[in-house]
């Protein structure tokens, strides 16, 4: 929102009411862009699945991993949040997301995690993380089909970086 926009809103509602208005635009920008993923081919609607994620976690002050479990005709089944951080770094473990792919009969995944530092780069810590469980995962059929930094100044698709092939 602009500055012009935000001091016309205050004018309007008051100060307090200003925070409760952007929450609630904010929660029904995210349900709008979940809305153009459900039911879809994620993996055919990459922009579609980054806007939501960036909505969802580019902003946020610390560090989280979401992971998208994937049906076989790679269509959503739950978009959790697994593993929150802290300002510089989140962890995750290779068991849990496995435990929980099975759990929900995956066929594949998608990783998301957000650098609230704003640069879109993955660390060596990621590419170790995220090819530990990609191994794990294909030996039981599941395929990780990206890891996504994202972040306010955009973007790393390691599968389209060749971090994850």
């Amino acid at each position: 929102m602009s500055a012009s926009g935000t001091r016309r809103l205050c004018a309007m509602t008051g100060d307090a009411r200003v925070d409760e208005i952007v929450a609630a635009a904010s929660e029904l920008m995210r349900c709008v862009l979940l809305h153009r993923i459900v039911n879809r081919d994620i993996l055919g609607s990459f922009d579609a699945v980054l806007d939501y994620l960036r909505a969802t976690m580019a902003f946020a002050a610390n560090e989280g991993l979401r992971v998208l479990y994937l049906d076989a005709r790679n269509r959503m089944l739950i978009d959790e949040l697994a593993s929150t951080g802290t300002v510089d770094s989140v962890s995750f473990y290779v068991r849990g997301i496995v435990a929980r792919a099975l759990e929900v009969g995956a066929n594949g995944i998608v990783l998301a995690h957000n650098h609230p530092s704003g640069e879109a780069a993955a660390t060596e810590q990621d590419v170790i993380a995220t090819r530990q469980l990609s191994n794990v995962c294909r030996q039981l059929g599941i395929e990780v089909h990206d890891h996504l930094v994202i972040a306010s100044e955009g973007f790393l698709s390691m599968r389209r970086a060749g971090i994850l092939s």
